[in-house]
C-alpha cells in the first residue's frame, strides 16, 4: 500500500535524478561553465561591501527623513491645537457671558 508520503518522496526522487542528468549534458556541452573566475572572491567582497555601504546610506535617510515627519507632525499638531483651543476659549467666554449676564 502506497502512502502519500512516499509517493511523494518517489516524485522528489524522480526530479532529483532529472535535475541531475540536465546539469550533467550542460556540463558536458559547456565545459567550465561551473567554475568559478580568477578574482571572483575579491569582487564578490567589494559588491557586499557596496551593498552594505548603500544600505547605510539608505537607513540614514531613513532617519533624517522619520526627524523631519516627527518635527512636521509636532507643528501640524500645534497649529491644530491651537485654531482648536481658540475657539474653545471664546466660546467658553461666550458661555460665561451667558450664564452669568451681570458679571
Amino acid at each position: 500500500m502506497h502512502t502519500k508520503g512516499a509517493s511523494f518522496l518517489t516524485y522528489k526522487q524522480q526530479v532529483l535524478r532529472t535535475v541531475d542528468r540536465l546539469l550533467g549534458a550542460i556540463q558536458a556541452t559547456f565545459p567550465g561553465l561551473y567554475v568559478l573566475p580568477a578574482g571572483s572572491a575579491i569582487i564578490r567582497t567589494e559588491h557586499i561591501e557596496e551593498l552594505i555601504d548603500s544600505e547605510r546610506a539608505h537607513v540614514d535617510l531613513l532617519r533624517k527623513m522619520e526627524v523631519k515627519h516627527s518635527i512636521c507632525a509636532f507643528h501640524i499638531h500645534m497649529i491644530i491645537l491651537n485654531n482648536v483651543s481658540f475657539p474653545l476659549r471664546n466660546l467658553q467666554q461666550f458661555s460665561v457671558k451667558r450664564i452669568n449676564p451681570m458679571a
